[in-house]
């Protein structure tokens, strides 16, 4: 479900906790933290906020998998266009 059931509103949501995460991704970095160990936080994080919006276990990490087609998606449709 999006955010208000409004894509753009959504959108707008989405873009603002990328970046929060990409701001603390940068203090733990700073912090020594290597990006490798950041990037896995994160997906750890993600994890355990999507079993708080989707359910526990297998059915938050198949809607994680999904969100990931969708980046993926639309990685590749860049990559077509330029």
């Amino acid at each position: 479900m999006m955010t208000g059931d409004d894509e753009a509103t959504s959108m707008k949501a989405i873009a603002i906790v990328r970046d929060l995460q990409r701001k603390l991704a940068n203090q733990c970095f700073e912090r020594g933290i290597s990006p490798e160990d950041i990037a896995l936080g994160c997906l750890h994080g993600a994890f355990d906020v999507a079993e708080g919006a989707k359910g526990p276990g297998m059915t938050a990490l198949e809607w994680m998998r999904t969100g990931l087609d969708l980046i993926e998606r639309q990685l590749l449709a860049r990559e077509i266009v330029q």
